[in-house]
Order: structure tokens, then C-alpha cells, then sequence
């Protein structure tokens, strides 16, 4: 489905401090799901994390241990945030950090982590946009929008979600169609170095029998896709990333190709 047409949720998650591992535990959990859009749903939810909540942690979000006394535990909301999320695209700035709170909060009651696919919207910020910092505040400023009351989830995550409807015309100059073209480079699916990696097995069978890949391929040099042929040679991996060796039909040369940057992948 085409980005302006595109069903999603945007998630914001405010915490006692940093790390999961060493106690720390979610306070607030906010979202909004947006759908051509437009927001069409909302959640909100206090969430009592049964420690204490270090001054430095209050004076950023603002929430008190005191606010939070009367709120339900994480147990207690966790399936009617499951239930909103539903199996949709997750969106949120440096989500990773806020799927790490909740897929950890969720491991500690005995609960399976939550596996929808996810996109960052910080890191298309940093691709679309030429500013010299990238936090919440700066970036909701660029685009003429409120930032009172960030710091709190559901704020976040609203501004969060306007942030990406505002940049979905930056990122259709770009080439970009549907979420999951973002997702593949800027989300969940990117670095997938596993054997069950779509990707590599295509390639894999490829190299086996012989065989063309029709690939659209992303370059960040150039800022555009192309569609190719490539007669595959081998699959290297450098570092923590996977490349595609082969003749490119189209340039009539020996290339290299990053699978994450790689689209579309199929036998020709």
C-alpha cells in the first residue's frame, strides 16, 4: 500500500531511566494509529513501575512516583496496548529504544516480544532532512509544529506520526512507495543476516543453479533506484553486512551490492 494510503501505528514509551536491564521500567505508554493519513485512534496509558523514579528521569518527563501510585501495573495494560497495536506497522523516533523497554517489560511477565516490522523515523529524518541536530524538539520545529507537552508519550508519539506524514513527500522524491521499501533500510528488515533471510536464500538458489537476479536496487551515493540484472558470483560478508557480487548487466561490469539495500530480489 502506497505511503499516503498506508494504516499504522506510532508508538512513544516515557521510562524511570535508560536501561531495562539494570531495573529501569516503563511509565507511560502512548500511540496514535494513523490510516490516509489521518489519526484514527488513540492510546494512553500511566503505567505504575513499582520503583522509584530518579529526579533526573522526573525532570525530563515530568511524571511523579506519586502520579503513578494509583496506575495499573504493566501486566494489567499490556494486552490492550498488544490489542491496539494489532499486527501493524510500528513507527516511533529511535524506536528501537522504546521496542526494547516493551519487548523487555514483556520477557520479564513471561510474554513473548512483540514481532511487528518497524520503522525508525529518526533515521528518515537524518536521510530527508540537512539540520544540525535531529532531537524531537529540533526536528518538530523544522516543520512548524508545537513541541509543548513533548517528553510525554502520547505527545510524542503524535508529533512523532506528523513528522512522517510531513516527510512522506521527501521520501516519494526519493523513490520510496510503501512502508515496506522503508522498512528493508530503515527498519526491522535491514541486517537480517540469518540463513532464513528471503534474500539470501533467493541468492543462494541463484548461485546454485546459474541463474539471473532481477534486483531495485537503493543507492545512498546517488539517491535513486534502479531496477537491474545481475549474474550473481558470490554472497561476501563484510563485517555484519551481507553484498551481492556479480555482473551487472546493466553497467557491463563486475559489482558489489548491499542486500539490505536491495528492495525487490527475484530469479529473472
Amino acid at each position: 500500500m502506497f505511503l499516503r494510503e498506508a494504516e499504522f501505528v506510532v508508538f512513544d514509551v516515557e521510562t524511570t531511566g535508560l536501561n531495562p536491564e539494570r531495573g529501569d521500567k516503563i511509565c507511560e505508554i502512548g500511540a496514535v494509529r494513523v490510516r490516509k493519513g489521518e489519526v484514527v485512534s488513540e492510546f494512553c496509558q500511566l503505567v505504575n513501575p513499582k520503583r522509584e523514579i530518579p529526579s533526573s528521569s522526573v525532570n525530563i518527563h515530568g511524571i511523579s512516583l506519586e502520579e503513578l501510585e494509583s496506575a495499573p501495573f504493566f501486566e494489567e495494560v499490556v494486552d490492550s496496548f498488544l490489542e491496539f497495536i494489532d499486527n501493524f506497522f510500528l513507527l516511533g523516533y529511535n524506536v528501537e529504544f522504546d521496542l526494547g523497554f516493551l519487548n523487555f517489560e514483556l520477557r520479564t511477565i513471561g510474554r513473548r516480544p512483540v514481532s511487528n516490522s518497524y520503522i525508525d523515523i529518526l533515521e528518515l529524518c537524518r536521510k530527508c532532512l540537512n539540520l544540525n541536530r535531529y532531537n524531537l524538539f529540533r526536528v518538530a520545529e523544522f516543520f512548524s509544529l508545537s513541541s509543548e507537552g513533548l517528553h510525554r508519550a502520547y505527545k510524542d508519539a503524535l508529533i512523532s506520526a506528523r513528522i512522517f506524514l510531513r516527510l512522506i513527500p521527501y521520501l516519494e522524491k526519493e523513490g520510496f512507495k510503501t512502508l515496506e521499501e522503508l522498512c528493508s533500510i530503515f527498519g526491522s528488515e535491514k541486517g537480517l543476516l540469518n540463513s532464513g533471510n528471503p534474500k539470501i536464500e533467493i541468492v543462494q538458489k541463484a548461485l546454485r543453479e546459474n541463474l539471473k537476479l532481477k534486483i531495485r536496487y537503493y543507492s545512498f551515493s546517488k539517491r535513486e533506484f534502479t531496477e537491474r540484472e545481475v549474474l550473481p558470483q558470490k554472497l561476501e560478508l563484510r563485517g555484519k553486512k551481507y553484498f551481492l557480487i556479480g555482473e551487472c548487466l546493466l553497467r557491463s561490469e563486475r559489482r558489489s551490492f548491499n542486500l539490505d539495500n536491495i528492495i525487490e530480489l527475484e530469479i529473472a
